[in-house]
């Protein structure tokens, strides 16, 4: 039985952006609330029992080629959105307040793409924030695209990148999911990252 419906109208707003992309691919849950970025480039909380709107933000600005396609990741009281673009953006990150959609900080790659249109964990024990860069794109070199970044979940601050394709940024994506692990290697337990 279905309980509420809610429409966006992202047709309304999204204008070129909708050329772009296939779609969010999630959202995510707090506290009676549901989170949802748009198409169109909005962060949505929503009353998960009356389906009504509780805030929204424009969380990506202008009429250009980005979209938001991943599904918000909420970590304490913050939640983190990225995007994708077809054009030559930089990749972000940004962070707002679960509460009243505040923001909070962004993070930037510093070249054209390495856009995180999905893959982002956030660890607690560490205070972490890891996400998957997509392709570089443009002449502009981008040291973080096709990359793992670890950022401080607090500040915003970059803490390490693994470069996952040194040899062809402009080929490759390393958006899959990214999922926290402790294995057992040589005897001991280990914190990982199981990424494809």
């Amino acid at each position: 039985k279905q309980l509420w419906r809610y429409d966006p109208e992202v047709t309304r707003f999204a204008g070129r952006k909708l050329r772009a992309g296939a779609g969010i691919r999630g959202l995510a849950y707090s506290k009676g609330r549901l989170y949802v970025g748009t198409h169109d480039g909005r962060l949505l909380a929503l009353d998960a029992k009356k389906g009504t709107l509780v805030w929204g933000i424009e969380a990506l600005r202008g009429d250009n080629s980005s979209f938001i396609s991943g599904p918000p990741r909420i970590f304490g009281d913050k939640i983190a959105l990225g995007f994708g673009d077809t054009g030559t953006a930089r990749g972000a990150v940004d962070v707002y307040s679960l509460e009243d959609g505040k923001f909070l900080w962004r993070w930037d790659t510093e070249g054209g793409g390495g856009t995180v249109w999905n893959a982002i964990t956030y660890d607690q024990e560490l205070g972490l924030l890891f996400v998957g860069t997509g392709n570089a794109r443009g002449e502009e070199p981008n040291p973080q695209a096709c990359s793992v970044v670890a950022l401080n979940a607090m500040t915003g601050k970059q803490a390490w990148a693994y470069d996952e394709s040194p040899e062809g940024k402009h080929a490759c994506e390393s958006s899959t999911d990214i999922t926290l692990a402790t294995l057992t290697l040589d005897g001991q337990p280990r914190k990982v990252i199981l990424h494809a």
